[in-house]
């Protein structure tokens, strides 16, 4: 008797031991659909992140031009460079920042690489410059605006006449 109990023991616990076709089939269709689900979303959430690091890193670049225009009492200019000019490229082209007039590119001090591929920078004029007072030159005031293609937000810097900056996140695609 202790040898048949002992036998259906062991006939019993190696039944238990793996798993049938079927429960692995189901457990892979459930992976896949989390991850249909889970993948956009990580996508979304690291060019989020990119766009706003960008964002970020202009945004300390052109308050630093504006204290080093106020601290050395002289004009900083800041401009997509592409050789001697600047130009309206502000997604492909590096964003220099300079003391001075937007022709002499002798004193760049800073330099920023364009946004990384398929993301767009955007701003409604080819130089922005911060004068001895802290203020924009002319009327320069306005709004960068960074967009990714696909997404449904778009991220802005927005720079008042007296210089100041505020961004935002905004709800709606680049237009």
């Amino acid at each position: 008797q202790n040898k048949d109990a002992l036998l259906m023991k062991q006939l019993t616990l190696s039944h238990h031991h793996g798993f049938t076709l079927t429960e692995c089939l189901i457990v892979l269709f459930l992976l896949c659909c989390i991850a249909t689900f889970t993948v956009p979303t990580v996508r979304e959430l690291w060019v989020r992140q990119q766009a706003e690091s960008y964002m970020q890193q202009l945004r300390q670049a052109l308050n630093l031009a504006r204290v080093k225009a106020v601290s050395e009492n002289q004009i900083v200019s800041v401009c997509p460079k592409q050789g001697n000019q600047c130009q309206y490229d502000w997604s492909n082209m590096q964003i220099a920042i300079f003391s001075g007039e937007p022709t002499d590119f002798s004193k760049v001090w800073k330099v920023l690489q364009p946004p990384v591929n398929n993301h767009q920078l955007r701003y409604n004029r080819p130089v922005l410059q911060f004068r001895a007072d802290g203020s924009l030159n002319g009327l320069q005031n306005g709004t960068f605006a960074y967009c990714v293609d696909g997404y449904p937000w778009h991220l802005t810097l927005s720079f008042s006449q007296a210089g100041r900056s505020q961004s935002s996140l905004e709800p709606t695609p680049c237009s």
